[in-house]
């Protein structure tokens, strides 16, 4: 039980809040297993409706509960009923983004961002412990969610002083820890390793992303001053969780290769972001080389890992199970990617016959076969979802573009070209500015 009266005021909400934070639970674990392909033991013949079911319980308990009082469990029920919604569909989901937004703010109410030693005796050590676990969750979903529909970061890393959570097992500690025991080695895996190197690679992400679309230019010095700072965080990976060849992780149970995916693609889509600029003004100022260089390689890997990734989330890939973790923030990665791929082949072509300022270690034809490969996984999901449909057509019109031609490509009337170029040219002028 938490500890900190000061931030409830009606008992009789906690047993009902804990309730709601039951159903979440059974709804996403029936969710998962439905996502799997595998239904759930022991359970209804309409497991769908289960679902249902759990949601609608636990609205009402939310509400029960009101959950604008700040009752013990709010924050964790709020959570994971909107990871209930957001799995329902693979789409960007701006509803989805506005009522995290609240639960943002009712964290902030709640303390979750202070360091515990704000709160004297308030608070006992696993309580604190397991704020510092939730807030860890919090950060990158909303950063990460932030980015996707493209709105600014609701939360201020200057505003926040609660550090990250100990590297431990959950059996390390329980409710009658009266002392946290010291965090476990960095390179040694626990339940919460990869919760704790997103965070920190998050942290970074938002604070480059502020500095790239600050109406204030970042002086070229601060890019490569972030770039270190991102490299480091990076690196600071445990060796568990860096990225490595799938065909040598089969060892590996899925999801641990799903994380190194993610950690990686993260990591991927902050250099590109970070550098895009400048890939533009290094076609003609050698200085900038090097974030032409950072950039271009940067997005050819996401375009790689999207390909292994399709590939391995097939039947018999090491990933089926596990295919429902690729989300909506992962297809707008691999178009940006592609963004940034094509870009650079247009240059090339219309600057061969000058003096290329810059180099890249990347010839034309592995950049345009990334491409490619990645055009025919959109044309494989267009059925799919309306975001792989305008990924497939976005992407046929930039390879029409670099006269690469798809046979099988759907049909678009002249309309739909029209719009579609014009939301292509949209992306162009925000990829320059």
């Amino acid at each position: 039980m938490y500890q900190y009266e000061q931030f409830w005021e009606n008992p009789q909400a906690t047993p009902i809040m804990w309730l709601g934070l039951l159903f979440c639970i059974m709804c996403l674990a029936t969710l998962y297993s439905l996502r799997a392909g595998r239904r759930p033991i022991d359970s209804e013949a309409y497991p769908e409706e289960s679902v249902l079911l759990y949601r609608r319980r636990a609205v009402q308990c939310l509400k029960l509960a009101d959950y604008t009082q700040n009752a013990p469990y709010t924050i964790e029920t709020l959570l994971l009923y909107l990871c209930s919604e957001y799995f329902r569909s693979n789409e960007t989901q701006f509803g989805v983004w506005l009522v995290f937004g609240m639960v943002v703010r009712l964290a902030f109410r709640m303390g979750y961002h202070r360091h515990p030693r704000h709160y004297p005796g308030r608070i006992s050590a696993f309580d604190a412990e397991m704020r510092r676990r939730v807030w860890a969750v919090l950060l990158p979903l909303e950063t990460l969610g932030s980015g996707q529909v493209g709105q600014p970061f609701l939360i201020k890393l200057s505003q926040v002083d609660t550090e990250p959570p100990a590297n431990l097992h959950d059996q390390d500690f329980d409710k009658n820890t009266s002392v946290m025991p010291p965090g476990r080695p960095p390179n040694e895996l626990t339940a919460v390793s990869y919760t704790i190197i997103k965070t920190k690679l998050a942290a970074v992400y938002g604070q480059i992303s502020d500095l790239t679309s600050s109406i204030r230019p970042a002086s070229y010095d601060d890019v490569m001053r972030w770039d270190r700072q991102l490299r480091d965080t990076y690196a600071s990976t445990p060796p568990p969780l860096q990225m490595r060849p799938v065909r040598s992780s089969i060892l590996d149970p899925p999801h641990l290769i799903m994380q190194r995916f993610n950690l990686d693609l993260l990591f991927l889509k902050t250099v590109c972001i970070l550098h895009r600029k400048y890939l533009i003004l290094a076609w003609s100022e050698s200085q900038y080389s090097y974030s032409r260089t950072a950039c271009i390689e940067a997005a050819w890997k996401i375009l790689r890992h999207q390909a292994v990734i399709h590939a391995e989330t097939k039947p018999d890939g090491l990933l089926h199970e596990n295919k429902w973790l690729v989300s909506a923030i992962s297809s707008h990665d691999f178009l940006l990617a592609a963004m940034i791929l094509c870009l650079d082949i247009d240059h090339r072509r219309r600057s061969r016959h000058q003096t290329e300022q810059t180099t890249s270690p990347l010839k034309e034809e592995e950049l345009l076969q990334a491409l490619e490969e990645s055009h025919a996984i959109w044309r494989e999901s267009s059925g799919q979802s309306t975001e792989a449909l305008s990924a497939y057509q976005t992407l046929s019109i930039m390879l029409n573009k670099l006269d690469r031609k798809d046979p099988a490509s759907v049909q678009v009337d002249n309309n739909d070209i029209t719009i579609m170029q014009g939301a292509l040219s949209e992306f162009i002028l925000h990829f320059i500015v």
